[in-house]
């Protein structure tokens, strides 16, 4: 309760949002551009940059039954698969490393007040991993 005060009040200061799950860490910071669009006033635009940090996770596998996905008869033996035949079920194991993630984001909001103040908003990003 308290880490979430604390990152309410930086998000509130310093237009910083930082999330943790179990499976990745995302901080990000976003910068007003404009309050104004083509002269509607009721737009606001950002920028937003952002890091993402997945965890590694425990490997996991998947069955595959015979003609299923790559253990289909024109994808075996193909590259690096591992399905021998597409006659018997085939086996793939998932090892998931962790990774680093940028983003770039542009961010534009409507400011809508009525009964009290209301933001739809709509986003487009691009990253990298």
């Amino acid at each position: 309760m308290l880490a979430q005060s604390v990152l309410d009040k930086l998000s509130s200061i310093y237009k910083v949002l930082a999330i943790v799950t179990r499976s990745q860490l995302q901080v990000f910071y976003g910068h007003p551009v404009a309050d104004s669009l083509f002269g509607v006033e009721s737009l606001d635009i950002y920028i937003t940059t952002g890091y993402v940090y997945h965890h590694a996770s425990d490997p996991y596998s998947q069955t595959l039954a015979p003609g299923q996905g790559i253990n289909a008869d024109d994808l075996v033996g193909l590259g690096d698969n591992p399905c021998k035949d597409s006659t018997t079920d085939c086996t793939i194991t998932y090892y998931l490393q962790p990774t680093h993630e940028y983003v770039l984001v542009l961010k534009l909001y409507y400011n809508i007040n009525w009964p009290f103040h209301w933001r739809l908003g709509a986003a487009e990003s691009l990253s990298y991993i």
